[in-house]
């Protein structure tokens, strides 16, 4: 008697002799999975699920599909995922209902408990009526899953004061390890040309970063005793080399929690860097991600790593922000028979590099996600170091649910949290403050107080409230200036009030990446040579980019606003010191958004006038803003038992996870406004990059990455208002901008009448 042979997966033009057996790939995802779970303790999970994820894979139905790619199977159930989810949750109770999320949600994302249809849920799929497919192959898998809830839980799951929250993170994680394991040996097997394309990292790879870094510091402080400066921007160089030092000896203190206060322009990017490589060599991390706050600024940081590491091949260094969309979100089952479609349009990064430079909506979004293209990278956050850039632009609506996962991070998944801040968070517990951290972190700089005071280089100067008139008057008294404000409206309407002359420019998110790249050079050469230049820009230019005015207009808000704009005056300690002004905008009421912090800014600054940025000032400031809207620590409820809950159990009926993944994730949005990317065909390389995205019918994610540097963002309703028209859409849902000079200017970037209104920086 022939033993029936079973497959998991096909190839265009080839016959049954090279498909891959169905057992060869759950024991390859279930060994891998396995792997990616071990730092966190997590492996008889992740090796249950892996082993299950295909089981409705042997019903006779799928075999004969596979079999017969033309046979009419669309009107037929293509699911295979809940075979898996309902064997675990029947035979392993609380562990395999767990493991059961992540099975049944391995290709449509992480389910809700329940629904108000009773359809789409968790619930659904594990009552649903299933074509027979325990096969004695099937069996002999099963058997070989050995999970027990008591037994291979991570303790540190139960120290929570959370304990329903962190069971449920760890689910994702569970989720994160079989996505991943599932779509690399599929991959694998169905495009081994692109699997082999995937770089391999040598163990010694952080410790030759570190040691490239190191060469590339110590150039740079020969370089600086070669220059000629004044007492002032030496003693400015002196300092950054303390804080290098500061954060080299920090990297000996045992992993955990870590604080990093610098004032602006003390070189914290460098400095954390070269903190986390020389930590991650010390502890043995996998990698080290770098979040920084705004997709505006990434480049510049990726683009300084890329530079530092050339030599290396390949580059280490990872960046990661897009927001063009890269797989289906219906939440429906996926055609097994479209894996390569598929493996073409999820072939996205999954943090799998020695180095990775991505957005805080990026890294948190991921964390509290429930599609596969955000939870795929969460295993590769694990045992590694993390370094928080601007970590005050953490929104008060989700502080409670971010301090909550630092503390999970830093504990179960063995991380190291970096906050890096020039104006550091009160986060620690307090009365007033009952959600923070129990202990404080570990403050890298020896004496932060002492350190601000040697390097304040700039007086604030309250100007009150002031039109745009009075202000334009202003800038035109000045050779060289920066005024920055908190809308794209504004910043374009005091761009065009300028009495235009040579030198004076507009920065925003209405210009591309590589547009603003140009502007910022021509910036920076300018105010090199003593050239006149006037900018008038939005947020985008106060976290991490390196410019230096001798005066700074900043249009009213929170004190840790105020402190970034400062940064960007008198950087260099070049004069006595440096002038920043603030002012009450004319356009304040449709900025309701920032109207409590730059209240209770205007309230500190009126209090602290001779030390308005120093640390008791922003302590204060954030004490009073914690305190004021403590309403809103977890507004959408994201703690609640209502979205995550095991209830005990009642007359010997199991316990149940009542899980609500893609409840959660829809509410967990860091920035509110909807948008779209659209790409901009900017220069030659855009123009040939979209050209080939139009010849070839295959969606090519390489070339969609390359074009991250190429988008706009666009309220929702105004991109539906021009697609189809002024923008066209690639592959069906790839926004391009037709025509890019007839609705894109030089100075001011996307010019639709109705885009640029009051839409937020990000």
């Amino acid at each position: 008697m022939v033993d029936t042979v079973y497959y998991a997966h096909t190839l265009p033009d080839k016959g049954p002799e090279s498909w891959q057996y169905l057992k060869d790939h759950l024991c390859n995802v279930a060994k891998m999975a396995a792997q990616f779970a071990a730092s966190f303790h997590g492996e008889n999970f992740a090796k249950a699920a892996g082993f299950a994820h295909d089981f409705g894979k042997f019903s006779s139905e799928f075999q004969a599909r596979l079999m017969d790619a033309e046979l009419d199977m669309s009107s037929r159930d293509k699911d295979h995922s809940s075979a898996g989810a309902q064997i675990l949750y029947e035979k392993f109770l609380m562990a395999g209902h767990l493991c059961a999320y992540a099975v049944a949600g391995h290709h449509s994302g992480l389910l809700d408990h329940c629904s108000k249809t009773g359809n789409g849920c968790m619930e659904a799929r594990l009552k649903k009526k299933l074509p027979p497919w325990k096969t004695a192959e099937a069996e002999q898998i099963l058997a070989g899953i050995d999970l027990n809830f008591e037994r291979d839980i991570p303790r540190t799951l139960f120290a929570s004061s959370s304990r329903e929250f962190s069971l449920s993170l760890f689910c994702r994680m569970i989720y994160s390890c079989l996505v991943d394991a599932d779509f690399l040996d599929t991959e694998a097997f169905v495009l081994p040309e692109q699997a082999a394309q995937r770089p391999k990292w040598d163990s010694d790879i952080l410790i030759r970063m570190n040691k490239l870094l190191d060469e590339h510091l110590d150039g740079f402080k020969e370089e600086n005793r070669k220059k000629r400066f004044n007492e002032r921007e030496m003693r400015v160089r002196e300092l950054r080399n303390g804080i290098l030092e500061d954060c080299r000896n920090a990297a000996e203190h045992e992993p955990g929690l870590f604080t990093l206060t610098v004032p602006t322009g003390g070189g914290k990017t460098l400095s954390s860097l070269s903190f986390a490589l020389r930590h991650a060599v010390k502890y043995r991390k996998k990698r080290i991600v770098y979040v920084i706050p705004f997709i505006s600024i990434i480049e510049q940081t990726a683009g300084q790593f890329h530079d530092i590491f050339k030599t290396l091949e390949p580059n280490p260094v990872l960046e990661v922000h897009s927001n063009i969309p890269l797989e289906n979100e219906s939440g429906g089952e996926v055609d097994e028979l479209a894996d390569e479609r598929r493996m073409k349009r999820l072939a996205g990064e999954n943090f799998d590099a020695p180095l990775v430079v991505t957005t805080a909506v990026q890294f948190y979004e991921s964390l509290m996600g429930n599609r596969s293209s955000q939870c795929r990278k969460l295993h590769n956050l694990t045992d590694a170091v993390i370094i928080l850039d601007e970590v005050q632009k953490i929104p008060v609506e989700y502080i409670h649910v971010i301090l909550t996962l630092f503390k999970e991070l830093s504990t179960t998944y063995r991380d190291t949290v970096v906050m890096c801040t020039a104006t550091q968070p009160a986060l620690v517990e307090n009365r007033y403050f009952p959600i923070g951290l129990k202990e404080p972190p570990y403050e890298m700089i020896r004496d932060p107080q002492k350190l601000y005071e040697a390097l304040k280089r700039v007086r604030i100067v309250n100007l009150g409230k002031q039109s745009d008139e009075e202000l334009l008057l202003r800038f035109e008294a000045e050779e060289q200036m920066l005024c920055i404000v908190n809308t794209r409206g504004h910043a374009s309407k005091l761009f065009l009030g300028l009495k235009r002359r040579k030198g004076d420019y507009h920065l925003s998110t209405m210009m591309c990446a590589v547009h603003r790249a140009e502007v910022l050079k021509a910036i920076r050469e300018r105010v090199a040579a003593g050239l006149p230049c006037r900018v008038i820009s939005t947020q985008l230019v106060e976290a991490g980019v390196d410019i230096d005015f001798p005066v700074v207009f900043r249009s009213s808000a929170g004190l840790d606003s105020i402190a970034q704009a400062a940064g960007r005056c008198n950087r260099n300690g070049a004069l006595e010191i440096g002038n920043v002004y603030v002012f009450e905008s004319e356009h304040r009421r449709s900025e309701r958004f920032q109207q409590s912090a730059a209240n209770i800014g205007a309230e500190v600054l009126d209090v602290y006038r001779e030390d308005p940025l120093g640390l008791n000032a922003v302590e204060r400031f954030f004490g009073l803003y914690y305190n004021r809207e403590n309403a809103k620590w977890d507004s959408r409820d994201l703690l609640k038992k209502q979205f995550w809950d095991f209830p005990p159990a009642i007359d010997g009926k199991r316990i149940e996870l009542q899980f609500m993944f893609a409840s959660a994730a829809e509410k967990f949005k860091l920035i509110e406004q909807d948008t779209v990317a659209v790409i901009v065909e900017y220069d030659s390389d855009s123009i040939a990059l979209c050209a080939e995205l139009r010849k070839n019918p295959i969606m090519n994610y390489g070339i969609l990455h390359r074009l991250q540097r190429y988008t706009v963002q666009l309220h929702r309703q105004v991109f539906l208002r021009h697609a189809g028209r002024e923008i066209e859409l690639l592959h069906g849902d790839i926004p391009v901008l037709i025509s890019a000079w007839t609705n894109y200017s030089k100075e001011v970037g996307l010019t639709f009448d109705d885009c640029a209104s009051d839409l937020l920086e990000a």
